[in-house]
């Protein structure tokens, strides 16, 4: 999805392609980063939807302090790359106002890769290992098949990486948008 929305940037060659552009590559990066980056983590993350719950690392929908300031890295980054281009390439199209473009693609980039910890752990298919009772997006766990445990069937990281991506791009979109009005 990224690489459509910079492609339509490029060949339509408006602002809105580039907005949405820029928040599917700020949230692909802040999940990345989040995810990368929170790993490091010495405290257990917790919950998406339930952040009195502490998780174990690398369970789906696991958030961390360590792993959001990954996720606001990697948003503020692609917003900034996005932004210096603009300074050196007089083809590109870019908003007016540099603020509203580089705020939008980091709100964007953030709230995508935040959606992205809440699918994980409500629709995305999740197994069990019947061994230790792991919780896994892995059809096997302890040299073993695991079980169904919840989500939908037919939903794996790839389409919740697909949603998260879409998600982020619409925010950066609306926020894009509504930052325009003031």
């Amino acid at each position: 999805m990224p690489a459509i929305f910079a492609f339509l940037a490029i060949l339509i060659r408006h602002p809105i392609f580039v907005i949405l552009a820029g928040g599917a590559i700020a949230t692909s990066l802040g999940d990345t980063l989040g995810t990368e980056i929170g790993t490091l983590s010495r405290n257990k993350p917790r919950s998406a939807i339930k952040p009195w719950i502490k998780l174990e690392a690398g369970s789906p929908g696991a958030i961390s302090l360590l792993g959001a300031l990954g996720s606001i890295l990697g948003a503020s980054l692609i917003a900034l790359i996005g932004w210096s281009v603009s300074l050196v390439d007089t083809y590109a199209v870019f908003p007016s106002e540099a603020w509203i473009f580089i705020v939008s693609i980091i709100l964007g980039g953030i709230a995508g890769s935040y959606l992205d910890s809440i699918f994980a752990c409500t629709i995305q298919k999740l197994n069990k290992c019947n061994k230790c009772s792991k919780i896994t997006e892995k059809k096997e766990h302890c040299g073993n098949e695991t079980k169904f445990y919840s989500g939908f069937k037919w939903i794996r990281n790839d389409v919740v990486n697909l949603l998260a991506i879409a998600g982020g791009s619409i925010i950066s979109l609306i926020s894009f948008l509504l930052f325009s009005l003031i």
